[in-house]
């Protein structure tokens, strides 16, 4: 490795000091990310040795422009883009598009790891709000506007994920967002007076992540695939835009070499 990608290599580690290798599909890599720890599992030291060239020859700066000429998309968004990632986006190819992910992270054997890229924000108060495909009615508290405001706001302040495809039972007794929640730590909104605990952030987690579970349930759908979904906060995106989603994906007729 040569002195520069070094030093981009020294940089990456520096912003993630925290690593969570993960051998196993269950319950190894479902716990990484359940419990918010998504952006923490490492790559290889020969892929990092390759993004860390490819950040060199874009100087970071340029990551963005690289991946829209990737995607085939003008550096000027589309006019009409939906308020968040939901049906919306189906079948529109100037608006998401997957990719495999060419500096996958170290991941069990047979996971692969896609990126969905998309044009505008996964999620906004809108997408907490009561849809025409939504069944029952609305947690409490989500008629208050400001409570919405409050919600949307932490979950673009850390990781979100979501899951589909295993029994609920595998995976119901690991603490969502453990990582935010430490010893039941609140999170507390810097301008407003309220907060927010591990039960409420699971809740909402849970809530406005449907719209991107059934959006990628079209493209690896329930029946064939197990799956988890992870979506770094800006803080620490190498690529700030497009806005983008991590996919790994396990095909069920490989699952049992993973349990």
């Amino acid at each position: 490795m040569d002195l520069v990608a070094q030093f981009f290599k020294l940089l990456f580690d520096a912003t993630n000091q925290e690593f969570h290798p993960v051998n196993q599909w269950y319950p190894e890599t479902f716990q990484t990310i359940i419990t918010g720890y998504g952006n923490t599992i490492p790559r290889t030291d020969k892929i990092m040795e390759s993004y860390s060239s490819y950040r060199l020859r874009t100087m970071g700066s340029g990551t963005t422009k690289d991946i829209l000429k990737l995607l085939n998309w003008e550096e000027n968004s589309p006019v009409n883009i939906p308020d968040y990632l939901d049906q919306r986006y189906e079948g529109k190819p100037h608006l998401s598009l997957y990719k495999l992910n060419d500096y996958p992270w170290s991941l069990p054997p047979g996971v692969e790891h896609w990126v969905l890229w998309i044009r505008g924000h996964q999620t906004s108060i809108e997408a907490f709000k009561l849809s025409d495909d939504d069944e029952g009615s609305l947690p409490a508290g989500y008629d208050s506007q400001e409570r919405l405001e409050v919600l949307q706001d932490y979950v673009e302040s850390c990781n979100l994920f979501g899951y589909y495809g295993v029994p609920e039972v595998r995976v119901n007794h690991f603490r969502w967002a453990e990582r935010f929640h430490e010893n039941d730590r609140l999170w507390r909104h810097e301008t407003k007076k309220q907060t927010v605990n591990r039960e409420e952030a699971e809740e909402a987690m849970r809530w406005v992540g449907r719209h991107t579970t059934s959006f990628i349930k079209k493209r690896f759908p329930e029946d064939q695939y197990e799956v988890l979904w992870n979506r770094n906060p800006a803080s620490v995106r190498t690529v700030p835009y497009p806005e983008h989603i991590h996919v790994l994906v396990l095909k069920k007729e490989n699952n049992l070499k993973q349990i």
